[in-house]
């Protein structure tokens, strides 16, 4: 039996042998390498070792053995062991169809695969780099590429050129992809890259044009400069948590991208990255994010626009750059706590602006420009809003600063041209210079309690505004403050207003009632007010021949008494220094004093005031408080000629306000001076 079987295998050799044909083609032994071409065009190259180099006898005939049955064949195997394939070795087999290349291959020679136009499938065990200069994939028609788990790099420009290659598959054991490794693959239509892969190079597949959908996987930290530059069909991508860096114009020119998603490990986002990626509408950033490159977002068509980084990082990032107006909607993540200056200056394009409860401050200039942003909600979080804010913010119709607010900066909201509605919280302490200057639809304001400073020019131009109360903390209205609120009719001055400085009402020619509730007359800057010195001017009852005489004051030509339930208070004479003579009102029991001075309040019919309800205040002639106190009930307020300080205040005359409430509850507000003589 063993003997019928070794007779049959020497037929079935000599049959092999009569249909096939055989060449030895090892270097420098011939007989290491042998080639086998048999009838179906397969040719199995096997042995040990290199193969011979061949050359061009003239006319591009080459000198490789089966040159003229080259178009017979049609798979080429080269079996583990042989080392090299020799220069110009397969030139002009343009039956080639496929072709298998082992780990064992180290070199590939010049030309090898040379007009083999019909190559469609390769598989390579080898570093693909070792076949630049073979032609081996300067293809012709479709092509394949698989590459074999052996391979742990792709080098630099390997497949750079490869315009007819239309399926990739890269296995796990790939660990980096060189430069250009695969650039202007132009039929590249699906890519998977695998998650042993750390690195994409620079322009790794710039020029892929076709490349319609990309899986990165999920060990890929660095996606390198113009990786997927010109990827025009590319519709969807998404940056797994892996990568940490996308190099500049990593995706420029993503012009069919609708849809990306970025991981939450990615830290830099490259210069011009996205730039050009003309059909991506909306975006999320990632708080991982730390630096975003110039432009890397110009030229997209983003719409809804979501950041949980310090908006500051994207001023030059193009987020907003040329959008159409009103038409970007910006979410701000809770993992920012403070926008800074210039974050989104001269963004017109801003429409909707949130911002969450993390947030504490917003830096100058940070809105400044967004003319078309229509909502803004500030969040109670925030305590300082900075200078030119929202500068020019002249869409936004109603603004609410919350109680958080401490801090509004100079022109925060100038030319809000369309607010009609703004109202202060009770935190802030000073509304700076022309913070809302320029707010002309303005005709619903409400200031905070706590606000004791109104800036220069703060509400300049707010011809809107028909009726406004200045609330009793206010302590001074700067120049101009409410310059050219033409339609002002009734105003409310507090009772801590000590300074109404130059043009403070200036052009406020509407206004007919202006009500004061200080017992000493504000001071009068130049012009403080314009064009209005017939408007009813109403004072506390003990005051009107202080205001009737105060500088500025006296130019109104009706001063009257404040009324107290359907009741004018009739006021007691300031020019009566000894004070008798008078039924009700102050009285000293002497005046002028040396020592001490005792003061009595009397109201109407010699009714005592309930003296824990009476209130005593004392001025100097230049407005400054000296004195405050309350009279024990029925007996008189005994000053000992001291000031707040405890020190003796100096001889002259001194106004005397009291304000005291009868048992039915109405209110009476009375004047003296007082004379000290020590």
């Amino acid at each position: 039996m063993k003997r019928f079987l070794k007779v049959l295998k020497a037929i079935l050799l000599i049959a092999t042998m009569a249909s096939a044909q055989t060449w030895q083609i090892g270097s420098p032994n011939a007989a290491d390498v042998v080639a086998v071409l048999d009838a179906d065009g397969t040719m199995t190259i096997s042995g040990t070792g290199a193969m011979m180099n061949y050359w061009d006898l003239g006319n591009f005939v080459m000198s490789s053995p089966w040159w003229d049955v080259r178009q017979n064949i049609r798979n080429i195997i080269i079996e583990d062991g042989v080392t090299s394939i020799g220069d110009n070795a397969f030139w002009g087999a343009l039956s080639l169809t496929e072709l298998t290349i082992p780990n064992s291959v180290t070199s590939i020679g010049d030309h090898a695969f040379r007009n083999t136009s019909f190559l469609t499938d390769i598989y390579i065990d080898i570093d693909p780099s070792i076949a630049i200069g073979s032609d081996l994939f300067s293809r012709h028609v479709p092509f394949s590429v698989t590459i074999g788990n052996s391979v742990t790099t792709i080098g630099n420009s390997v497949f750079s050129g490869a315009i007819y290659l239309t399926e990739l598959i890269i296995p796990n054991s790939v660990m980096s992809i060189g430069d250009y490794a695969f650039s202007n693959t132009s039929s590249l239509r699906e890519l998977t890259i695998p998650n042993s892969v750390t690195t994409i190079g620079n322009s790794a597949f710039s020029g892929a044009s076709s490349l319609e959908r990309i899986t990165v996987g999920d060990g890929v930290t660095t996606i390198g400069s113009g990786a997927f530059y010109r990827a025009y069909s590319l519709t969807e991508l998404t940056i797994p948590n892996s990568v940490t860096t996308i190099g500049d114009q990593a995706f420029r020119y993503a012009s069919s991208l609708t849809s990306l998603t970025i991981g939450n490990s990615v830290t830099t986002i490259g210069a011009q990255a996205f730039w050009g990626a003309s059909s991506l509408t909306s975006l999320t950033i990632p708080n991982s994010v730390t630096t975003i490159g110039n432009s890397a977002f110009g030229g997209t068509s983003l719409t809804d626009i979501y950041i949980d980084i310090d908006p500051a990082i994207t001023r030059y990032s193009g987020l907003l750059f040329l959008r159409p107006p009103f038409s970007v909607t910006i979410t701000i993540g809770n993992s920012v706590t403070s926008i800074g200056d210039n974050a989104f200056i001269n963004n017109s394009s801003l429409r909707e602006l949130t911002i969450p409860n993390s947030v504490t401050a917003i830096g100058n200039s940070a809105f400044s420009g967004a003319s078309y942003l229509t909502s803004l909600i500030i969040p109670n979080s925030v305590t300082t809003i900075g200078s030119f804010a929202f500068n020019g913010a002249s869409s936004l119709t109603e603004l609410i600063i919350p109680n958080s607010v401490m801090t509004i900066g100079n022109e925060a909201f100038r030319d809000a041209s369309s607010l009609t509605s703004l109202t202060i919280g009770n935190s802030v302490t000073t509304i700076g210079n022309s913070v809302f200057s320029g707010a002309s639809s303005l005709t619903e304001l409400t200031i905070g309690n706590s606000v004791t400073t109104i800036g220069i020019g703060a509400f300049g131009s707010a011809s809107s505004l028909r009726e406004l109360n200045i609330p009793n903390n206010v302590i001074t209205i700067g120049n101009g403050a409410f310059g050219g609120a033409s339609s002002l009719e009734k105003l409310t001055i507090g009772n801590s207003v000590t300074t109404i400085e130059t043009g403070a009402f200036g052009d406020a020619s509407s206004l007919t009632e202006i009500t004061v509730l200080g017992l000493v007359p504000p001071s009068l800057c130049v012009a403080a007010f314009i064009g209005n010195r017939d408007a009813l001017v109403f004072v506390p009852c003990g005051s009107v021949g202080a205001y009737r005489e105060a500088y500025g004051w006296s130019n109104f030509t009706n001063i009257r008494c404040i009324e107290h339930d359907g009741d004018s208070c009739t006021p007691t004479s300031v020019h009566n220094l000894q004070g008798r003579n008078n039924n009700y009102g102050i009285r000293f029991t002497q005046n002028p004093v040396s020592d001490q001075a005792e003061i009595s309040v009397i109201l109407p019919n010699n009714e005592a005031s309930t003296g824990s309800a009476t209130e005593i205040v004392i001025f100097d002639m230049t407005g400054n408080v000296v004195f405050v106190g309350s009279p024990a009930l029925g007996r008189p307020l005994v000053w000992d000629l001291r000031n707040q300080n405890g020190r003796f205040v100096a001889n002259g005359t001194y106004l005397v306000i009291a304000e005291a409430k009868d048992r039915n509850g109405r209110i009476y507000r009375y004047s003296a001076r007082l004379g000290v003589n020590r």
